[in-house]
Protein backbone atom coordinates (compact mmCIF):
# COMPACT_ATOMS: atom_id res chain seq x y z
CA UNK A 1 0.00 0.00 0.00
CA UNK A 2 2.81 2.38 0.74
CA UNK A 3 4.60 1.86 -2.67
CA UNK A 4 0.90 2.78 -4.30
CA UNK A 5 0.39 6.13 -2.13
CA UNK A 6 4.38 7.19 -2.83
CA UNK A 7 3.91 6.25 -6.76
CA UNK A 8 0.17 8.11 -7.04
CA UNK A 9 1.57 11.53 -4.93
CA UNK A 10 4.66 11.02 -7.12
CA UNK A 11 2.98 10.47 -10.48
CA UNK A 12 -0.74 12.11 -9.98
CA UNK A 13 -2.31 9.10 -9.96
CA UNK A 14 -5.49 8.02 -7.78
CA UNK A 15 -4.74 5.62 -5.23
CA UNK A 16 -8.17 3.85 -5.27
CA UNK A 17 -7.82 3.19 -9.40
CA UNK A 18 -4.03 1.61 -8.92
CA UNK A 19 -5.16 -0.28 -5.54
CA UNK A 20 -7.35 -2.19 -7.35
CA UNK A 21 -6.06 -2.50 -10.66
CA UNK A 22 -2.55 -4.10 -8.75
CA UNK A 23 -5.11 -6.53 -7.09
CA UNK A 24 -6.26 -7.54 -10.33
CA UNK A 25 -2.62 -7.81 -11.54
CA UNK A 26 -1.11 -9.96 -8.51
CA UNK A 27 -3.87 -12.44 -8.79
CA UNK A 28 -3.82 -13.10 -12.84
CA UNK A 29 0.11 -13.04 -12.99
CA UNK A 30 0.65 -14.48 -9.78
CA UNK A 31 3.62 -11.75 -8.84
CA UNK A 32 3.84 -10.31 -5.36
CA UNK A 33 2.13 -7.06 -4.35
CA UNK A 34 5.17 -4.57 -5.13
CA UNK A 35 5.54 -6.13 -8.89
CA UNK A 36 1.48 -5.66 -9.12
CA UNK A 37 2.30 -2.04 -8.00
CA UNK A 38 4.58 -1.12 -10.02
CA UNK A 39 3.36 -2.82 -12.92
CA UNK A 40 -0.07 -0.85 -12.06
CA UNK A 41 1.75 2.49 -11.90
CA UNK A 42 3.74 2.06 -15.22
CA UNK A 43 0.60 0.64 -16.88
CA UNK A 44 -1.47 3.74 -15.49
CA UNK A 45 0.97 6.47 -16.58
CA UNK A 46 1.70 4.57 -20.21
CA UNK A 47 -2.04 5.21 -20.75
CA UNK A 48 -2.13 8.95 -19.36
CA UNK A 49 0.96 9.76 -22.04
CA UNK A 50 -1.34 7.90 -25.12
CA UNK A 51 -4.38 10.11 -24.14
CA UNK A 52 -2.51 13.83 -23.56
CA UNK A 53 -0.69 12.75 -26.99
CA UNK A 54 -4.12 12.10 -29.15
CA UNK A 55 -6.06 15.04 -27.06
CA UNK A 56 -3.10 17.62 -27.58
CA UNK A 57 -1.10 16.13 -30.42
CA UNK A 58 -1.98 18.33 -33.31
CA UNK A 59 -1.48 21.88 -31.16
CA UNK A 60 1.99 20.39 -30.14
CA UNK A 61 3.03 19.33 -33.34
CA UNK A 62 1.91 22.95 -34.90
CA UNK A 63 4.51 24.76 -32.31
CA UNK A 64 7.38 22.08 -32.29
CA UNK A 65 7.51 22.49 -36.12
CA UNK A 66 7.42 26.28 -35.98
CA UNK A 67 10.18 28.38 -37.47
CA UNK A 68 10.29 30.78 -34.56
CA UNK A 69 11.47 28.62 -31.31
CA UNK A 70 11.41 31.61 -28.78
CA UNK A 71 8.14 31.93 -28.36
CA UNK A 72 6.11 30.92 -24.66
CA UNK A 73 4.22 28.44 -27.05
CA UNK A 74 7.04 26.73 -28.48
CA UNK A 75 8.41 26.53 -24.76
CA UNK A 76 4.90 25.46 -23.57
CA UNK A 77 4.82 22.82 -26.04
CA UNK A 78 8.38 21.20 -25.57
CA UNK A 79 6.92 21.23 -21.55
CA UNK A 80 4.16 19.68 -22.23
CA UNK A 81 5.07 17.10 -24.78
CA UNK A 82 8.14 15.76 -22.62
CA UNK A 83 6.08 15.49 -19.23
CA UNK A 84 3.37 13.21 -21.86
CA UNK A 85 6.38 11.13 -23.32
CA UNK A 86 7.92 10.85 -19.76
CA UNK A 87 4.69 9.06 -19.27
CA UNK A 88 4.43 6.85 -22.34
CA UNK A 89 7.59 5.76 -21.80
CA UNK A 90 7.90 5.52 -18.23
CA UNK A 91 10.84 7.77 -17.28
CA UNK A 92 11.72 10.46 -14.78
CA UNK A 93 9.17 13.17 -13.87
CA UNK A 94 12.02 15.44 -14.34
CA UNK A 95 12.67 14.39 -17.60
CA UNK A 96 14.01 17.39 -19.85
CA UNK A 97 14.55 16.62 -23.51
CA UNK A 98 15.95 19.36 -25.55
CA UNK A 99 15.11 21.01 -28.90
CA UNK A 100 17.38 18.44 -31.16
CA UNK A 101 14.97 15.84 -29.76
CA UNK A 102 12.24 16.78 -31.45
CA UNK A 103 13.77 15.68 -35.46
CA UNK A 104 11.87 14.29 -38.04
CA UNK A 105 12.67 10.44 -37.12
CA UNK A 106 11.42 11.38 -33.24
CA UNK A 107 8.22 13.29 -34.80
CA UNK A 108 7.15 10.04 -36.31
CA UNK A 109 7.41 8.21 -33.63
CA UNK A 110 5.65 9.97 -31.50
CA UNK A 111 2.81 9.99 -34.40
CA UNK A 112 2.91 6.33 -34.33
CA UNK A 113 3.10 5.88 -30.09
CA UNK A 114 -0.07 7.55 -29.99
CA UNK A 115 -1.64 5.77 -31.95
CA UNK A 116 -0.84 2.37 -29.84
CA UNK A 117 1.91 1.52 -31.65
CA UNK A 118 3.77 -0.63 -29.58
CA UNK A 119 7.11 -1.09 -31.41
CA UNK A 120 6.71 2.64 -31.79
CA UNK A 121 6.80 3.89 -27.88
CA UNK A 122 9.84 1.05 -27.30
CA UNK A 123 11.72 2.64 -29.37
CA UNK A 124 11.27 6.14 -28.21
CA UNK A 125 12.03 4.84 -24.78
CA UNK A 126 15.05 4.04 -26.14
CA UNK A 127 16.18 7.94 -28.13
CA UNK A 128 14.96 9.22 -24.59
CA UNK A 129 16.98 6.74 -22.75
CA UNK A 130 19.94 7.82 -25.32
CA UNK A 131 19.44 11.52 -24.84
CA UNK A 132 19.27 11.59 -21.62
CA UNK A 133 22.83 9.41 -21.53
CA UNK A 134 24.21 11.45 -24.02
CA UNK A 135 23.65 14.88 -22.12
CA UNK A 136 24.60 13.57 -18.68
CA UNK A 137 27.88 15.88 -17.46
CA UNK A 138 31.21 14.29 -15.50
CA UNK A 139 30.96 16.01 -12.56
CA UNK A 140 34.38 16.49 -11.27
CA UNK A 141 34.48 17.71 -7.33
CA UNK A 142 31.70 14.68 -6.82
CA UNK A 143 34.13 11.75 -8.38
CA UNK A 144 37.64 13.24 -6.54
CA UNK A 145 35.07 12.87 -3.70
CA UNK A 146 34.57 9.29 -4.46
CA UNK A 147 38.19 8.67 -5.71
CA UNK A 148 39.19 9.29 -1.70
CA UNK A 149 36.78 6.40 -0.38
CA UNK A 150 38.98 3.38 0.50
CA UNK A 151 35.92 1.70 2.20
CA UNK A 152 31.44 2.21 1.65
CA UNK A 153 29.02 0.45 4.18
CA UNK A 154 32.36 -1.95 5.33
CA UNK A 155 33.42 -2.95 1.87
CA UNK A 156 36.70 -2.64 0.74
CA UNK A 157 36.76 -0.35 -2.59
CA UNK A 158 39.09 1.36 -5.33
CA UNK A 159 37.16 3.38 -7.45
CA UNK A 160 38.84 5.73 -10.13
CA UNK A 161 36.87 7.80 -11.83
CA UNK A 162 38.14 10.03 -14.51
CA UNK A 163 36.57 12.34 -16.87
CA UNK A 164 38.36 9.88 -19.81
CA UNK A 165 36.73 7.03 -18.47
CA UNK A 166 33.70 8.43 -17.72
CA UNK A 167 32.89 8.99 -21.93
CA UNK A 168 34.37 5.69 -22.61
CA UNK A 169 31.59 4.27 -20.15
CA UNK A 170 29.20 6.53 -21.86
CA UNK A 171 30.32 5.29 -25.48
CA UNK A 172 29.68 1.85 -23.77
CA UNK A 173 26.30 2.54 -22.38
CA UNK A 174 24.83 4.34 -26.00
CA UNK A 175 26.50 1.34 -28.09
CA UNK A 176 24.26 -1.03 -25.78
CA UNK A 177 21.04 1.38 -26.27
CA UNK A 178 21.97 1.13 -30.06
CA UNK A 179 22.36 -2.49 -29.86
CA UNK A 180 18.69 -2.94 -28.38
CA UNK A 181 17.31 -0.06 -31.26
CA UNK A 182 19.00 -2.37 -33.55
CA UNK A 183 17.85 -5.61 -32.25
CA UNK A 184 21.02 -7.38 -31.75
CA UNK A 185 19.83 -7.39 -27.90
CA UNK A 186 16.47 -8.94 -27.97
CA UNK A 187 13.53 -9.13 -25.11
CA UNK A 188 14.74 -10.65 -22.32
CA UNK A 189 17.89 -11.22 -23.20
CA UNK A 190 20.65 -9.84 -20.29
CA UNK A 191 22.51 -6.32 -20.38
CA UNK A 192 26.14 -7.10 -20.50
CA UNK A 193 28.09 -6.80 -16.86
CA UNK A 194 30.11 -4.53 -18.79
CA UNK A 195 27.31 -2.43 -19.84
CA UNK A 196 26.15 -2.34 -16.37
CA UNK A 197 29.23 -1.43 -14.68
CA UNK A 198 29.58 1.15 -17.01
CA UNK A 199 26.47 2.97 -15.66
CA UNK A 200 27.31 2.61 -12.52
CA UNK A 201 30.43 4.26 -12.86
CA UNK A 202 28.44 6.67 -14.84
CA UNK A 203 26.30 7.42 -11.75
CA UNK A 204 28.72 7.97 -9.48
CA UNK A 205 30.29 10.22 -12.09
CA UNK A 206 27.41 12.22 -11.89
CA UNK A 207 25.53 12.00 -8.47
CA UNK A 208 22.84 10.20 -10.05
CA UNK A 209 19.42 9.63 -8.12
CA UNK A 210 17.85 6.56 -7.55
CA UNK A 211 14.64 8.28 -9.51
CA UNK A 212 17.10 9.11 -12.72
CA UNK A 213 18.45 5.71 -12.78
CA UNK A 214 15.14 3.60 -12.58
CA UNK A 215 13.58 6.90 -15.50
CA UNK A 216 16.57 5.46 -17.58
CA UNK A 217 15.88 1.92 -17.31
CA UNK A 218 12.54 2.40 -17.65
CA UNK A 219 12.44 4.37 -20.43
CA UNK A 220 15.01 1.92 -22.31
CA UNK A 221 12.57 -1.52 -21.23
CA UNK A 222 15.43 -2.58 -18.95
CA UNK A 223 14.88 -4.75 -15.58
CA UNK A 224 17.23 -4.12 -13.08
CA UNK A 225 17.01 -4.08 -9.01
CA UNK A 226 18.49 -0.21 -7.95
CA UNK A 227 19.92 0.18 -4.95
CA UNK A 228 20.22 3.88 -3.24
CA UNK A 229 23.90 4.91 -1.33
CA UNK A 230 24.62 7.46 0.88
CA UNK A 231 28.15 9.19 -0.53
CA UNK A 232 29.54 10.71 3.09
CA UNK A 233 31.06 14.43 2.43
CA UNK A 234 32.08 17.62 4.14
CA UNK A 235 29.28 20.68 3.83
CA UNK A 236 29.48 24.00 5.49
CA UNK A 237 25.79 25.36 6.96
CA UNK A 238 25.54 28.58 6.95
CA UNK A 239 24.25 30.33 10.03
CA UNK A 240 22.50 33.20 10.84
CA UNK A 241 22.29 36.08 13.51
CA UNK A 242 19.29 38.84 14.26
CA UNK A 243 21.02 42.13 14.09
CA UNK A 244 19.01 45.70 15.03
CA UNK A 245 19.84 47.18 11.89
CA UNK A 246 18.38 50.55 12.55
CA UNK A 247 16.50 52.16 15.67
CA UNK A 248 13.86 55.40 15.08
CA UNK A 249 11.60 57.13 17.50
CA UNK A 250 7.63 57.64 16.15
CA UNK A 251 6.53 60.49 18.82
CA UNK A 252 2.77 60.47 19.61
CA UNK A 253 0.79 62.66 21.85
CA UNK A 254 0.10 62.72 25.04
CA UNK A 255 -1.87 64.40 28.53
CA UNK A 256 0.33 65.07 31.13
CA UNK A 257 0.58 67.30 34.66
CA UNK A 258 2.28 70.06 35.99
CA UNK A 259 3.74 68.68 39.38
CA UNK A 260 4.13 72.02 40.72
CA UNK A 261 0.40 73.40 40.03
CA UNK A 262 -1.39 70.21 38.58
CA UNK A 263 -2.19 71.11 36.09
CA UNK A 264 -3.06 69.48 32.56
CA UNK A 265 -1.27 70.10 29.41
CA UNK A 266 -0.28 68.30 26.32
CA UNK A 267 2.97 66.74 25.67
CA UNK A 268 4.59 64.02 23.46
CA UNK A 269 6.48 61.02 24.12
CA UNK A 270 9.08 58.90 22.35
CA UNK A 271 8.97 54.82 21.47
CA UNK A 272 11.78 53.51 19.98
CA UNK A 273 10.87 51.43 16.76
CA UNK A 274 13.76 48.47 16.00
CA UNK A 275 14.65 47.35 12.56
CA UNK A 276 15.86 44.17 12.75
CA UNK A 277 17.82 41.58 9.88
CA UNK A 278 18.99 38.08 9.64
CA UNK A 279 22.53 38.71 9.53
CA UNK A 280 24.92 35.85 7.86
CA UNK A 281 27.66 34.14 10.59
CA UNK A 282 30.19 31.74 10.08
CA UNK A 283 29.73 28.89 8.30
CA UNK A 284 29.76 25.68 10.23
CA UNK A 285 31.18 22.58 9.05
CA UNK A 286 29.53 19.25 9.59
CA UNK A 287 29.06 16.02 7.29
CA UNK A 288 25.92 15.61 5.13
CA UNK A 289 25.03 12.51 2.66
CA UNK A 290 24.44 12.38 -0.95
CA UNK A 291 22.37 9.79 -2.52
CA UNK A 292 23.08 8.27 -5.57
CA UNK A 293 21.69 5.07 -7.43
CA UNK A 294 23.48 1.79 -8.24
CA UNK A 295 22.16 -1.56 -9.95
CA UNK A 296 23.01 -4.12 -7.45
CA UNK A 297 25.28 -6.87 -9.15
CA UNK A 298 27.07 -9.55 -7.06
CA UNK A 299 30.10 -8.27 -7.81
CA UNK A 300 30.07 -4.89 -7.05
CA UNK A 301 31.40 -4.04 -3.50
CA UNK A 302 28.81 -1.15 -3.08
CA UNK A 303 25.63 -3.36 -3.43
CA UNK A 304 27.81 -6.87 -2.33
CA UNK A 305 24.05 -7.40 -0.09
CA UNK A 306 22.41 -8.59 -3.86
CA UNK A 307 20.94 -11.87 -3.53
CA UNK A 308 20.66 -14.66 -6.43
CA UNK A 309 17.96 -17.03 -6.92
CA UNK A 310 19.62 -20.52 -6.29
CA UNK A 311 16.68 -21.94 -8.41
CA UNK A 312 17.85 -20.49 -11.51
CA UNK A 313 20.89 -19.83 -10.66
CA UNK A 314 22.89 -16.64 -11.17
CA UNK A 315 20.55 -13.77 -12.23
CA UNK A 316 21.48 -11.44 -14.76
CA UNK A 317 22.15 -7.78 -12.81
CA UNK A 318 20.17 -6.52 -15.89
CA UNK A 319 17.89 -7.65 -19.07
CA UNK A 320 16.25 -6.20 -21.86
CA UNK A 321 12.61 -6.32 -21.07
CA UNK A 322 10.04 -4.29 -23.72
CA UNK A 323 6.52 -3.37 -23.68
CA UNK A 324 4.77 -6.41 -25.11
CA UNK A 325 0.76 -6.49 -26.37
CA UNK A 326 -1.09 -3.76 -27.76
CA UNK A 327 -2.14 -0.26 -26.11
CA UNK A 328 -5.55 0.59 -27.27
CA UNK A 329 -6.24 3.49 -28.26
CA UNK A 330 -8.40 6.48 -27.38
CA UNK A 331 -11.74 6.74 -28.84
CA UNK A 332 -10.28 10.48 -29.65
CA UNK A 333 -7.26 9.01 -31.59
CA UNK A 334 -6.70 11.47 -34.33
CA UNK A 335 -7.30 11.05 -37.54
CA UNK A 336 -4.74 10.86 -40.46
CA UNK A 337 -5.00 14.36 -41.55
CA UNK A 338 -4.02 15.19 -37.71
CA UNK A 339 -1.80 13.25 -37.04
CA UNK A 340 0.36 13.26 -40.18
CA UNK A 341 0.05 9.30 -39.97
CA UNK A 342 -2.30 6.41 -40.92
CA UNK A 343 -5.32 5.39 -38.96
CA UNK A 344 -5.29 2.49 -36.54
CA UNK A 345 -6.43 -0.45 -37.58
CA UNK A 346 -9.20 -2.15 -35.74
CA UNK A 347 -8.30 -4.65 -33.05
CA UNK A 348 -9.14 -7.71 -33.22
CA UNK A 349 -12.33 -9.18 -31.88
CA UNK A 350 -10.54 -12.46 -31.35
CA UNK A 351 -7.23 -10.71 -29.16
CA UNK A 352 -9.08 -9.92 -26.00
CA UNK A 353 -5.94 -7.41 -25.14
CA UNK A 354 -7.17 -5.07 -28.10
CA UNK A 355 -10.91 -5.36 -27.17
CA UNK A 356 -10.56 -4.56 -23.32
CA UNK A 357 -10.30 -0.82 -22.22
CA UNK A 358 -7.11 0.56 -21.89
CA UNK A 359 -6.30 0.24 -18.05
CA UNK A 360 -6.89 -3.10 -18.38
CA UNK A 361 -4.17 -3.94 -20.94
CA UNK A 362 -1.22 -4.40 -19.40
CA UNK A 363 0.51 -7.36 -21.62
CA UNK A 364 2.87 -4.13 -22.71
CA UNK A 365 4.94 -4.66 -19.50
CA UNK A 366 5.54 -7.97 -18.88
Amino acid sequence: MVRLEEGAKEYGLEVKSLTAQSKRLAKQYGISAEEAANLAIKNQRMNRGVSSLVDNWKDWKKQLTATNKTTQDYADAVVDVTAAISDLVGASEDLELPDEFFNTKNMALIERALTGDIDAINMLGAEVAATTVDTMEFNGAFAELINQLTTWDGAVIDIDLNEQRFLEDKSIVLQGIEDIKNGVITADQAMSEEWVAALNRMALATGMSVEEMNGLLGSLGVQAKVDVKYVEQPMQVPTYRDEVTNVSYKRFPVTKFDPTTGRAYRGYDSVPEYTRASVPGEPVETTGYVAVAQISTEDNPLTAEVTRSTATGSAPAASYSPRRGSVAPSATTPTKEDSGGSQPKAPDKADKRDSTKKSDIVERYR
